[in-house]
């Protein structure tokens, strides 16, 4: 009887263990108290969320914000799907999206569930990256769908030194960074020799999402197809990085294209001429507009 009844509180120790931990890292201050704690030989961690996998590394800006929040800025694409949807710029058949800076597939894989999107040619030249944009098109069944390349965009063939920031995957810039954390050797390529290797042609292209720390510029250079087409380019606007006079020329680069853009960070929408965009602002999110 004494052993039986021993057994018992054992097991009911053990529940009341299992219970509590379950109740620890259930929600956003347990998943909190878990990326504390995470080992650092723990190199990637996958979670299934209600519409999709996602794997990434926990001990860095993207992967604890996935870890902690559930998702890493979709309500900006969610927004910009929406946006565009609704103003008629994407076709009934699916839109082909150029995602240049994929990184690990956050939104590659966020604009293949929008419903509104058939395909992507996403563009990444960090192999850290890489690594997981792939697994995250495979888990999710993207194959089909996404076409990545591996290299940086830019105005011609070359190599190239990324500087990889330190603590954040997706902070790595084709410019010297103050907090690199080492350098790897990529391919640059143009835009047209990006879109031979994905088999697509510019006229396919339905709109841009360009996100790679303060190279806007440079890969703007080899875009110049698309841009007479005037496809909607969303882009990260760093003028606070940018070399000195390289805002005014990319101003006067995107001005000959577009008239019109938007301030555009998800939630708000501000919409002005192209000319206007300020210079003296760190960085904001940018919608080209047709």
């Amino acid at each position: 009887m004494k052993i039986a009844a021993l057994k018992g509180i054992e097991n009911a120790l053990r529940n009341w263990k299992v219970a509590f931990i379950r109740k620890l890292v259930s929600g956003k201050h347990g998943r909190r108290v878990s990326s504390e704690v995470l080992l650092t030989n723990v190199t990637s961690v996958t979670m299934k969320f209600d519409d999709h996998f996602m794997s990434f590394s926990p001990h860095e800006y993207i992967g604890r914000s996935i870890f902690l929040s559930g998702d890493f800025d979709r309500h900006l694409s969610d927004a910009l799907v929406a946006f565009l949807s609704r103003r008629g710029y994407l076709p009934s058949g699916g839109a082909t999206v150029l995602e240049i800076g994929a990184n690990i597939g956050t939104q590659t894989v966020y604009f293949c569930r929008s419903g509104k999107v058939a395909r992507v040619i996403a563009v990444e030249p960090d192999p850290r990256n890489l690594s997981l944009l792939r697994r995250n098109v495979a888990d999710n069944d993207l194959e089909q769908r996404v076409t990545i390349i591996p290299c940086a965009v830019g105005n011609d063939i070359a190599t190239g030194n990324l500087h990889r920031a330190e603590g954040n995957f997706g902070g790595s810039s084709l410019f010297p960074l103050p907090n690199s954390e080492g350098e790897v050797a990529v391919a640059i390529k143009p835009l047209a020799q990006v879109l031979a290797e994905a088999d697509v042609l510019a006229a396919d292209i339905d709109f841009v999402w360009m996100d790679i720390e303060g190279a806007e510029p440079l890969a703007s250079q080899s875009m110049h197809e698309l841009f007479e087409r005037r496809v909607p380019v969303m882009f990260e606007y760093s003028p606070g990085v940018y070399p000195p006079g390289t805002a005014r020329e990319f101003i006067a680069l995107l001005s000959r294209y577009y008239e019109k853009c938007m301030i555009f960070d998800g939630h708000n929408q501000s919409e002005m001429k192209v000319v206007d965009l300020p210079i003296s602002i760190a960085q904001t999110n940018i919608l080209l507009l047709p």
